[in-house]
């Protein structure tokens, strides 16, 4: 882009401050950018399910993506444990960079990216406080379709602003008493709880900690990796807590995690498993 349309782009952007049009004029600046489809703004609080501010393109598909799926899967997602729970600093970070080797093939992906098009997609996260952040997502479509490497380091170039304008606008907001941020929450979620305890009935502690990779999209030879263990035993592993479970790929894996996340009380079950089975 050129120097004078970014810095008219910009100076939209400063002027919707503490306006309801900031999203859409941030949203304006990053697609006048680089040639990407969509933007959408998230929050994320602790443990808490990750909070939808901003969508620039809605509808009744990415609805249920963003609510309805994320509701459960949010904790294997990329973003929530390649930034948030690893406390990740501000920065754009590609979803290549973060996520794990094999996630492509994985049921979360099939599930939540394919519908929409995505074929690349990348992340302003920004780190508002030790409890609190917020990323904005920008996204492309169409097979094919990546950031080129020339697009990556105009959005790195631009994480300075992109950040600086996010934080002014909700910090600031927030710290004058507005509604523009949820309030925190300190209690663990129900779905952290659930991937946590997930199986712990069924299968020993090194099959629960490959089952957690699994779901997260790792293959085996990433998760033999993290583990230090090799290739052939996690898939040792794998073919026994897939027998211990009942099911037979990644994918059926997944929606059992789902039905059983969903049904999940932590004050009732100790494992989530038991919700569905009892």
């Amino acid at each position: 882009m050129q120097l004078p349309i970014l810095t008219a782009k910009v100076a939209q952007a400063v002027r919707a401050l503490h306006t309801e049009s900031f999203f859409s004029a941030l949203t304006d600046m990053l697609l006048s950018s680089v040639a990407a489809s969509h933007c959408s703004v998230w929050y994320y609080t602790n443990d808490r399910t990750p909070e939808r501010l901003y969508d620039h393109a809605p509808s009744k598909e990415r609805q249920y993506l963003h609510t309805e799926l994320l509701k459960a899967a949010y904790v294997i997602g990329p973003y929530y444990s390649g930034l948030v729970k690893n406390c990740a600093s501000t920065g754009f970070y590609l979803i290549s960079d973060i996520a794990p080797e094999g996630f492509k093939e994985s049921e979360y992906y099939r599930t939540y990216y394919q519908p929409k098009g995505v074929s690349d997609e990348g992340m302003f996260f920004i780190r508002l406080s030790e409890a609190q952040s917020v990323g904005v997502l920008i996204e492309k479509v169409g097979a094919g379709n990546e950031f080129t490497r020339d697009e990556a380091e105009c959005l790195e170039d631009l994480n300075a602003v992109t950040s600086s304008l996010i934080s002014h606008h909700l910090v600031t907001e927030s710290e004058s008493e507005s509604d523009t941020l949820p309030e925190i929450n300190s209690s663990k979620s129900v779905v952290t709880a659930a991937l946590e305890s997930f199986g712990s009935s069924l299968l020993s502690e090194r099959e629960r900690e490959i089952c957690a990779l699994i779901l997260k999209g790792h293959s085996s030879k990433s998760g033999a990796r993290l583990l230090d263990i090799s290739p052939e035993t996690e898939r040792v592993y794998r073919k026994r807590l897939y027998g211990k479970l009942g099911v037979v790929s990644q994918g059926e894996l997944f929606w059992l995690f789902i039905r059983a996340t969903e049904a999940f009380d932590p004050e009732v079950h100790s494992d989530p498993l038991i919700s569905i089975k009892s």
